[in-house]
């Protein structure tokens, strides 16, 4: 018989992981960019072994946040901003690891789906 699951964390905690993970996937999506000023060599060997060994672990983490943030704000009777931030911190997670399975996806920003140009 399965044990039942585990609560999730609380938000702050969903937010750091979603905040954290998009942060890593930004970081090491492209293998010629160091944001962190780190060696390019080191730099690349990163990109390559998080490709091979855990691009498909952060998507399944990034797309674990995004349910359970869903599933919150569905009852919720307004959305608080550590919830708004959560979700739009793991929706771009999401986003640069499926643009970096699968090419670049053609979504616009947040800015120009609001009208704000781009």
């Amino acid at each position: 018989r399965a044990l039942p699951a585990p609560p999730p964390p609380p938000p702050g905690h969903r937010l750091v992981c979603s905040r954290a993970l998009h942060a890593l996937v930004g970081e090491l999506s492209t293998p010629g960019v160091a944001l962190l000023r780190l060696p390019m060599a080191l730099h690349s060997d990163a990109h390559l072994a998080f490709e091979a060994d855990g691009l498909t672990e952060a998507l399944q983490l990034s797309l674990k946040l995004l349910t359970t943030e869903a599933a919150v704000v569905e009852h919720l009777a307004t959305l608080d901003a550590t919830h708004a931030r959560t979700a739009i911190a793991a929706c771009q997670a999401t986003s640069e690891i499926l643009a970096w399975k699968f090419g670049p996806l053609d979504v616009p920003s947040a800015a120009t789906a609001a009208g704000g140009g781009g």
